[in-house]
This record gives C-alpha cells, structure tokens and sequence, in this order.
C-alpha cells in the first residue's frame, strides 16, 4: 500500500510541477509580447531584438529574472519613451537595487517617478540626499549621487 501510495504522489506531484511550468511559460511569454506591444507604441518596435538581448544578457550577468527586468524596463521606457535611456536607467536600478535590498521594479518605478519630476519616493534609499536636495537638483543630478553611493552593487550581489 506505502508503494503504491508513493507512486499516486509521485504521479500528481510531477502533474503539479508540469501545471506550474505552463503556467510559468505563459506569463513569461505575455510579459515579453506587452513589452514588444509597448516598444511598437511607442514608435519603437525597430529597437525590440536588441532590447530583448539586453534583457537577456542583464539577466544572465546579475542572476535577476526577466519576469523581473520586462517589467522594470517597461515602466522606464514608457516614462522615458528612450529605449537606450531606459537600458542605462535599468541598470541603475539594478544597483540601487542590489544596495537597498528593494526589488528592481520597485526601483525603476521610484526612477521613472523621479524622472518625471517626483523625487519623493527615492528618499528612503539613503542617497545622503534631503527631500529639500532631491527637489532642487535635476534627475541627471540626482543620477550622479544614485552612481556614487550605488554603482557596482548589482555585480557583487551577482558574484555573491
């Protein structure tokens, strides 16, 4: 009875894992299709294969999954509507999340944010920076400090 028990648990635990990757594949493919949708919205489908090798060699090189790094870059791309803007933000992001221990679409959100103007989300990164500062600097300012107190963080949380 324990064996043939084993074998019925066996059995639903592998239908379990298979349920799970299909529905891991979907997600995974609708992710990528919206960010392609949201590229050729933005007048930029030209630039989809090598926003989509980004994102692929950004994953292989800081171990963040895609399912993390489409959307973050979604959100900086379509605040940004600069596909190459929105690469070089994505990699602060990285950094800044690497250091903070935020997730990465958290950060790229605070970015975007910052990048249209509302800086108030970035004060609890610790950038030595006052909220009176972060409104008075530019985002290329602002851009600067995020480098210098965060800039490698994502490779070490990598080699780690």
């Amino acid at each position: 009875m324990a064996k043939s028990f084993g074998v019925v648990f066996g059995v639903r635990a592998v239908a379990q894992f298979g349920k799970a990757s299909v529905k891991a594949f979907a997600a995974d493919d609708k992710a990528a299709k919206i960010l392609s949708r949201t590229l050729d919205n933005l007048g930029l489908a030209f630039a989809d294969p090598e926003v989509k090798n980004f994102i692929s060699n950004l994953e292989t090189q800081t171990g963040v999954l895609d399912d993390k790094l489409r959307p973050a870059f979604q959100k900086l791309v379509t605040t940004t509507a600069d596909w190459r803007k929105s690469q070089d933000l994505l990699k602060t992001a990285l950094d800044l999340s690497a250091m903070s221990g935020s997730d990465v679409v958290s950060v790229a959100d605070d970015l975007a944010r910052a990048y249209a103007g509302n800086t108030k989300g970035l004060n609890k990164y610790g950038l030595g920076l006052s909220k009176t500062q972060l409104q008075a600097m530019s985002f290329e300012q602002i851009l600067k400090q995020i480098a210098k107190v965060s800039s490698g963080q994502a490779q070490i949380a990598a080699d780690s």
